[in-house]
């Protein structure tokens, strides 16, 4: 529950463990832009909900965020679940055609700010900016 998270910043992503491009690059861009935090960092967190929960276990998970930052959390459900979750967070996915191992899906951080409100979304682009990132993270801490 985002509720036990209030008083940090939370980005959540949602994304699988066996995805060979974006969901990697967007886990390494909030790592990145997190070490630029210093002190604040303690103040961030990241969720990560699987959209392959028949592949991402609970150690797949921590095995896979591990590489990143060994404090992102990592979150799976059953799949009813989880699709009413992606739903609420207007994530649109769904596996492609011809390659069962690959899921197309709406590829967005969400920032959600201390007081658990939405803040702003950020697409793949703007998560590569990590000094931005940074910036904003810090500007939204300051302003709570």
């Amino acid at each position: 529950s985002l509720a036990q998270l209030r008083g940090h910043v939370v980005l959540v992503y949602f994304g699988y463990t066996n995805c060979p491009d974006v969901c990697p690059t967007t886990v390494a861009d909030l790592a990145s832009a997190l070490r630029g935090l210093g002190g604040l960092r303690s103040k961030v967190d990241v969720v990560f909900v699987t959209l392959d929960p028949a592949h991402d276990t609970p150690p797949v998970l921590r095995h896979y965020l591990t590489a990143f930052d060994p404090h992102f959390i990592g979150l799976t459900a059953p799949p009813a679940a989880i699709a009413e979750a992606a739903k609420s967070w207007n994530i649109a996915w769904k596996r492609a055609p011809g390659h069962a191992d690959y899921i197309d899906h709406t590829s967005v951080v969400a920032l959600v700010g201390p007081h658990g409100y939405l803040r702003t979304r950020y697409g793949v682009a703007q998560i590569s900016d990590r000094d931005g990132l940074s910036k904003d993270i810090r500007h939204v801490l300051d302003s709570s």
